[in-house]
């Protein structure tokens, strides 16, 4: 099943597109109560800048084929991309992550930015391949990130807090 993009402007709703073929999605600005992408492949971009979920947001297994932009986003409740893909530059640039982050399993083939994101909850990066280069910096974790098995191809940086 193809969806159309997804342009949904500011509207409190609880969106799910579980398993659905997306050509670009687009939530820029948007207030969504919760997410559910489970599985889901979106064909070019995602734009998820400046946008806010109130509840759970879940991308596991999503597969993004472009560029994935989260700028400025906030993660009120738990989120999760689990064994995602992202086959471009992926940016999470200034993002706030209330609870729990969960990135087990994903695969980041392009550049990776985390930049002054903060992470206020119980956050992994457990078996994650960061294939790209990757930037934590001035990045905040309240609980040190679980990092096993986790492989930076160009090296861990230095900015990430080891244990």
């Amino acid at each position: 099943m193809i969806v159309p993009p997804v342009r949904l402007g500011s509207r409190n709703i609880d969106l799910d597109r579980t398993g659905a073929v997306l050509l670009d999605l687009d939530l820029d600005h948007c207030h969504l109560r919760s997410g559910r992408f489970i599985g889901a492949t979106i064909a070019r971009n995602t734009l998820v800048r400046h946008a806010r979920f109130d509840g759970n947001a879940d991308f596991g297994r999503v597969k993004f084929s472009g560029a994935a932009q989260f700028e400025s986003t906030h993660f009120t409740g738990h989120v999760w991309f689990t064994a995602a893909s992202f086959a471009q530059e992926a940016d999470f640039s200034d993002v706030e992550f209330n609870m729990v982050a969960w990135f087990r399993s994903a695969i980041f083939a392009g550049g990776t930015l985390f930049r002054r994101s903060k992470f206020a909850g119980n956050t992994s990066f457990e078996n994650v391949a960061f294939e790209g280069e990757t930037s934590f910096e001035a990045t905040n974790f309240t609980q040190p990130p679980q990092l096993e098995g986790a492989d930076f191809h160009n090296g861990l940086p230095r900015e990430l807090p080891h244990r």
